[in-house]
């Protein structure tokens, strides 16, 4: 299963919030058919994502995560909400020069710079909407830029993503930010173990509350909030339909001339509906039915 966890520590004034998506990352890996190049970026995306949708507020709000970049990737774009859902997707599913191929370097995927525009937004439309800009591009780097400049709040971030024979393995992350008086040595003593590659190397394991306490050196970490993360998209049948009405009539008219069979492909999950034939009438009569003059 995958899952949130916020933990604080009231001595230092310390947050964290872990999350392990690798359910999620694997089952979008196999929607879109990813190859294993783009399939890693992804999942080191919905972590990102993952990571800052800790901070919306209300049920509906969510987090939209577009990553672009001048490398053959061109970007991905990562949707997360409060209530637990992921989904997301690549610019390019295959990538024929790296793919299959072991020690592939980053800037051959993601290029030199890159830019991160970060979404908040509800039912009622955009909340707020921030955006960063990197060279060279990497997730876990811009995801923590975009905290520390857009948001000014003092973040590290670690990812940790584990591929077996060119799949989705293990997609982690966890989220470090110093709040309002915290204990300011701790907090650098927290990022130092980032840079030497320990809280990666504890990401690799089971990581426990127990084991952060233990490498941070911690005695007072707290679980205050926990939730289960999961693969959700808010595509249907109808919202596909509603593509076809934007369709003009002689349009229309020349799909049911033909009777060709229409299908409409979700971009977030994969998941491709087939139009019914008398719904398409339904439409083409609406639309004839709208446009003749009052």
């Amino acid at each position: 299963m995958d899952i949130l966890k916020h933990i604080i520590s009231d001595k230092y004034g310390l947050s964290f919030i872990y999350v392990d998506v690798s359910k999620t990352a694997s089952t979008l890996e196999q929607r879109h058919l990813n190859g294993p190049a783009t399939a890693e970026v992804l999942g080191q995306s919905l972590v990102g994502a993952a990571l800052i949708s800790s901070r919306l507020k209300g049920n509906s709000e969510r987090i939209t995560f577009q990553l672009k970049v001048d490398g053959p990737l061109g970007g991905a774009i990562v949707e997360a909400g409060h209530d637990g859902c992921l989904r997301g997707y690549t610019d390019v599913k295959l990538l024929d020069e790296v793919d299959g191929r072991e020690g592939v370097k980053e800037n051959e995927v993601f290029g030199d710079n890159g830019t991160l525009n970060v979404i908040r937004s509800d039912e009622g439309g955009i909340i707020y909407s921030g955006q960063v800009n990197i060279s060279p591009p990497n997730i876990r780097t811009v995801t923590a830029r975009y905290l520390n400049q857009s948001e000014q709040v003092p973040t590290g971030i670690e990812i940790y993503s584990k591929m077996h024979d060119f799949r989705i393995e293990k997609m982690k992350g966890l989220m470090i930010q110093k709040l309002p008086d915290a204990d300011t040595e701790k907090f650098v003593h927290v990022l130092e173990k980032i840079e030497d590659g320990s809280v990666k190397a504890l990401l690799g394991k089971m990581a426990s509350i127990d084991h952060f306490a233990d490498l941070f050196e911690i005695n007072d970490l707290e679980l205050i909030n926990e939730k289960e993360l999961k693969f959700g998209c808010r595509c249907n049948y109808e919202k596909s339909l509603m593509i076809m009405q934007s369709l003009e009539i002689i349009e229309l008219q020349d799909i049911i001339k033909k009777k060709e069979m229409q299908q409409v492909t979700c971009h977030f999950c994969g998941e491709t509906y087939k139009i019914k034939w008398e719904d398409l009438q339904s439409v083409l009569l609406e639309k004839a039915d709208t446009s003749r003059p009052a």
